[in-house]
């Protein structure tokens, strides 16, 4: 891997850390407004496969894909859909801290994984900045242990395995190509069930002030600058580097919520933030020390 590749990595990593923070305060602007979970998550999907089929087609890049690679990239968007419901299921159960802090276990899951797969070869900096991103998100979280539900935790873990799932599988898919088509077809076989579950259930409602409507637009591009980046980054630098720099996203939306959401900012949360940040460099720092090594 060449330094220039690998900062192309970093880049696309830290592109949908911040892509992912916008469709979070969005998502939040939107439940001010009377929006719900299903609902949120419906649009987030069928305006991102929307926005990403329009931009396929305007910079004249293919729709389509071979056969055994769409079938999957279908079924991975029906998972990818299962995975929103879970995290956005734990927001309704227990407080958003203690899901954020469960759910970002996975890059841990995934270091773990690859590692005993043998498909990447994990350094013992890498294990160490996993752990210390870790503790790091703990910190920032500033989980005390109150409001505690068995339900609400156990969706934060299906959420945060399901999202380690596909965070391997969909390098797979993408390997060296575009990764915009599969981002495509997920999203569209994952708005395509939302919206049976809503015609289903019946479970639909919409914002009712203009901002919640402006939130309910922006929030599908947010979303599908975030997934397309994160998957560009897996195929470019792998997915243990990619999801450790995404351990960025708790601290640009921490940031989002001090600036926009009037969210004040703790002591204990700055020093997680910095645990974080110090990490992800350390991990920037491997990374080219070892491409230096091989050069």
């Amino acid at each position: 891997m060449t330094p220039g590749r690998l900062w192309l990595g970093i880049g696309l990593a830290l592109l949908s850390a911040l892509g992912f923070s916008g469709t979070t305060a969005s998502a939040v602007f939107a439940y001010e407004a009377s929006a719900n979970p299903i609902t949120v998550i419906t649009i987030r999907f069928l305006g991102g496969a929307v926005f990403l089929g329009l931009l396929l087609s305007l910079t004249g890049a293919p729709l389509g894909l071979p056969s055994r690679d769409r079938w999957l990239s279908l079924a991975l968007g029906l998972f990818l859909g299962g995975q929103s419901f879970w995290l956005y299921s734990s927001f309704e159960q227990i407080p958003v801290g203690l899901t954020m802090t469960i759910f970002y276990a996975y890059p841990l899951m995934v270091g773990v994984v690859e590692s005993i797969t043998g498909r990447e070869k994990m350094s013992r900096a890498l294990w160490i900045a996993l752990a210390i991103a870790f503790v790091g998100l703990t910190l920032v979280f500033n989980f005390t242990g109150a409001g505690l539900n068995r339900t609400g935790a156990i969706y934060a873990v299906l959420a945060g395995l399901g999202w380690g799932v596909l965070t391997m599988l969909g390098g797979r898919i993408i390997r060296q190509g575009d990764s915009r088509p599969v981002t495509f077809h997920m999203q569209v076989s994952a708005a395509a069930g939302f919206l049976v579950l809503c015609l289903v259930t019946g479970d639909v409602s919409f914002p009712r002030t203009t901002g919640g409507w402006i939130a309910y637009a922006v929030m599908p591009v947010f979303y599908t600058i975030a997934v397309t980046a994160f998957f560009a980054a897996v195929a470019v630098i792998g997915s243990v580097r990619a999801s450790l720099f995404m351990n960025f996203e708790p601290i640009a939306t921490i940031t989002i919520g001090f600036l926009v959401l009037d969210q004040v900012l703790t002591g204990q949360q700055l020093l997680g933030a910095s645990l974080v940040v110090g990490a992800i460099v350390a991990m920037r720092w491997d990374g080219v020390r070892r491409v230096e090594g091989t050069e």
